[in-house]
């Protein structure tokens, strides 16, 4: 089938954040010749701002307000001959910073986020845990103290080991992504520590999984909160391990996945990106429901290697068009293999030290992988600056594996 082609007057996309996770948006717009621009705030962590494929960039404060980003928007926008932008959210605050928003955007820009409610359900933990439970969705077994006589009760329900999760991603400051207690002491002395937590965490059983058997998916729905497409995959590594970002992984159509995540995310009337986690128990093999972000994924270069391009869909369906016309055959590729090779080489070097993993191991999985996450002939910049603000950060673990590598090509 002969596709059609995009029409002149194309809307411009705006990239809020620029890491990792915004290069394989900007890499797919970009190839149907869309311009794009992107904001930004961090210029040591926020590669992608040296792709070539950008119009243009705007550098944000590092403690920028939401009136900061809404006139960075309006320059661009302003550029544009006030044509509307399609403005895409690559990281957690600014796809919280469209949720708070979406009234005022919706005036000028094209947008697609869930309804306020619905975006905090899942900024929550304690809400997340409800919705799902509402829509007969699996999750861990979860409590939540108030009080330091809680801890000892808790211990007693759920199943060591524990995670402590913030309940609320924005409003929380926490030491770390997460803190997992193998037993009841590590968890009391958590508390210890950090007291004025108590009454904001949420305590949580650990799926007896780990890496290679956290499932993704990630979806697309339109204004209407219909689903047009969902990926899954698997996360074979991550950085940290186990419980970290995915830094090598494979796609793999997994239905009971996709059935969850269309059942789900239709009826609670879901609408834009959705970036999906599941636990696979390694004893039941049943699937839990780990967490969900509004926004786009981070290895979502990996979809569109493997045929299911979130990010054309979600730009059709934005700006009016059907994606069908442009996209006639919108079906999944299995056993691509995606690799965010240096946090990758750190996620290895941490699993060989633990005997998790060997070189040879390593290197054989290595070689699997097409779907790159940074690296790109055409497109070096952000490569190098990949490189350069891993070891600015000092990082031992790194130093001492290419230290180990050397000595062992010797």
């Amino acid at each position: 089938m002969k596709r059609k082609r995009i029409t002149d007057n194309k809307h411009p996309v705006i990239i809020l954040g620029l890491s990792v996770n915004a290069l394989g948006v900007i890499r797919s717009i970009t190839s149907i010749d869309v311009s794009c621009y992107g904001i930004f705030c961090d210029s040591s962590l926020e590669i992608a701002r040296h792709t070539k494929h950008l119009t243009s960039t705007i550098r944000l404060s590092k403690n920028h307000s939401d009136d900061e980003i809404l006139i960075a928007l309006s320059r661009i926008r302003q550029k544009e001959d006030e044509r509307r932008p399609v403005v895409i959210a690559t990281a957690d605050k600014y796809a919280h910073f469209i949720s708070k928003n979406q009234e005022a955007l919706q005036v000028h820009y094209e947008i697609r986020t869930p309804t306020k409610d619905i975006h905090d359900a899942f900024v929550d933990k304690r809400k997340t845990i409800s919705i799902c439970k509402q829509h007969g969705v699996l999750i861990p077994s979860s409590l939540s103290p108030e009080s330091f006589t809680d801890i000892a009760e808790i211990g007693e329900r759920l199943r060591f080991p524990l995670i402590v999760k913030p309940s609320n991603t924005f409003n929380v400051q926490f030491p770390g992504k997460n803190f997992v207690a193998k037993d009841l002491s590590l968890l009391k002395s958590f508390f210890i520590v950090h007291p004025d937590l108590i009454l904001k965490t949420v305590i949580q059983e650990v799926v007896n999984s780990g890496d290679g058997r956290i499932v993704v998916a990630a979806s697309y729905s339109n204004r209407k909160g219909n689903v047009e497409a969902v990926y899954t995959g698997r996360k074979i590594r991550q950085w940290q391990p186990d419980y970290g970002v995915t830094c090598f992984g494979v796609s793999e159509n997994i239905p009971e996945i996709k059935r969850i995540s269309y059942h789900f995310l239709n009826d609670i009337g879901y609408s834009g990106f959705a970036a999906m986690e599941f636990a696979e128990d390694k004893t039941t093999g049943r699937y839990y429901f780990l967490e969900l972000n509004t926004r786009t994924y981070y290895h979502n270069q990996l979809f569109s290697d493997a045929g299911v391009d979130l990010t054309k869909v979600a730009y059709y369906e934005m700006c009016g068009m059907d994606f069908r016309e442009y996209m006639p055959e919108l079906i999944e590729k299995e056993d691509i293999y995606w690799i965010d090779i240096l946090r990758d080489v750190l996620s290895f070097a941490v699993k060989w030290g633990r005997g998790e993993i060997g070189f040879f191991e390593w290197y054989t999985s290595v070689r699997k992988a097409s779907s790159l996450a940074v690296f790109d002939p055409c497109d070096l910049k952000p490569f190098f600056y990949d490189i350069a603000s891993v070891f600015s950060k000092g990082c031992k673990k790194f130093k001492s594996f290419i230290y180990k590598l050397v000595l062992m090509s010797l």
